[in-house]
């Protein structure tokens, strides 16, 4: 039996593959003879020895293979195998891919008439991400307060991230179940967020304080460009007396927030300036700029 796991969210599906690992050697007990290769380091002849190798003591093979789409010229390894073992009752054969491009996705059309199941991890919505932050909390065993949930949201749908946040949580405040953490550099910022659209000066006293502190500067332009986009979100909706939709997966205390910090703001200067803000992440993006610069060029330059 053949099975691929693929997809842009690789959190979900490094999670899958463990868990389709450790299901079958629990099923299969000492009798499971268990091979893992990468397709873009490995030798990938080797294949052909694991897929014919056969014991009197080890009948059930497990071959895991990483990478197995994107290994330049070792996919016809991979191939081989695959119709070798479509339908041996014995070996199964678990490959594993991150998100394809044009040649993965050739690749894949060519072995996809010998695999048993394909699953795709697409990037999960916001809404869906909130769903999965709560479930990860409580196995965690960890009360999130909105100040966790509001820095949690900056992440956008980077589990990775999430779950390095979440851990990092669960481990300096063992007691978040019953206390409130408000440390100094989430208010600075969150209060960087908050002035960076209504007072220049407060927010450019904030932006040196944590620059200063050593804050990264490319998560202090994500963190502010999803502030802009939130604002803008709300701003239009609020200015025409409508409610929020649930379904944008925005938490109701950043709704509360955000409407407060937008009320004085007319929803024109917020699109103008979500503009700007896309302007310099280009410039970022292709080198032209630094995130800092265009910080500061945006405090300091009128919309």
């Amino acid at each position: 039996m053949n099975y691929l796991l693929y997809g842009e969210d690789t959190y979900r599906s490094r999670k899958k593959l463990r868990e389709i690992i450790e299901e079958y050697r629990a099923k299969t007990g000492s009798s499971l003879s268990f091979y893992r290769l990468d397709a873009e380091e490995d030798d990938m002849s080797r294949l052909k020895v694991f897929t014919q190798t056969s014991s009197l003591f080890s009948p059930k093979k497990l071959i895991v293979i990483e990478g197995a789409l994107s290994g330049s010229e070792q996919f016809g390894h991979v191939l081989s195998a695959a119709k070798e073992i479509k339908e041996s009752r014995d070996t199964v054969l678990l490959l594993w891919e991150r998100e394809l491009d044009d040649t993965t996705r050739k690749r894949l059309k060519e072995i996809e008439p010998y695999l048993s199941k394909t699953q795709e991890f697409k990037p999960l919505s916001r809404e869906a991400v909130s769903r999965w932050i709560q479930e990860e909390a409580k196995k965690l065993g960890v009360r999130l307060f909105p100040v966790h949930l509001a820095k949690l949201s900056i992440l956008g749908s980077d589990l990775w991230a999430i779950s390095s946040e979440l851990d990092k949580i669960a481990v300096a405040n063992p007691q978040s179940a019953t206390t409130n953490p408000q440390t100094i550099d989430e208010r600075s910022i969150f209060q960087l967020g908050d002035t960076f659209f209504v007072s220049r000066r407060e927010a450019l006293f904030n932006l040196l304080g944590l620059l200063a502190q050593g804050e990264n500067e490319l998560g202090i332009f994500s963190y502010l460009v999803n502030h802009a986009r939130t604002l803008l979100t709300v701003k239009t909706y609020t200015s025409e007396n409508r409610v929020v939709p649930a379904s944008l997966g925005i938490h109701p205390f950043v709704v509360k927030k955000a409407a407060a910090v937008s009320r004085g703001l007319p929803v024109e200067h917020l699109r103008s300036t979500m503009g700007r803000f896309l302007e310099e992440d280009f410039k970022i993006k292709t080198g032209l700029t630094k995130p800092a610069e265009s910080l500061f060029r945006l405090l300091t330059q009128r919309s």
